[in-house]
């Protein structure tokens, strides 16, 4: 079984999400930005982060720029989403240097899941 860490300040959307990735048989842990992210990652292996890029605290990026520092083989194991769209081409940008998957909300859940089994067989 997979392991994910869901990292969105969206708890709604952060609980949808985690339904349907837990339906595909994957363990789901949430957080609601990328400092609790962090926390959580210093304690439990995950398989893949899917994470926000726009959050309070701590964004995607930085969270991304922290994880690549403290555990570099995580660094290519990340799925971004975003809802902002004015932001996309910079964040486009950003997901292409870092070799990650950028998803823009709302993506169907078909889309995530594919993005997690790219991210998987890596």
């Amino acid at each position: 079984m997979n392991r994910l860490l869901l990292v969105d300040d969206d708890h709604d959307l952060a609980q949808l999400l985690a339904e349907i990735l837990r339906r595909e048989n994957c363990v789901v842990d949430i957080a609601g930005n990328g400092v609790e992210a962090l926390e959580q990652m210093r304690a439990t292996d995950y398989d893949v982060i899917i994470s926000d890029v726009s959050m309070p605290v701590m964004d995607g990026e930085e969270l991304h720029r922290v994880v690549a520092r403290e555990s570099p083989y995580l660094a290519d194991r990340f799925v971004f989403i975003t809802g902002h769209l004015e932001w996309r081409s910079n964040l486009m940008d950003f997901a292409e240097r870092t070799g990650n998957i950028l998803l823009t909300k709302p993506f169907p859940a078909e889309q995530l899941l594919a993005a997690v089994k790219g991210v998987l067989s890596r």
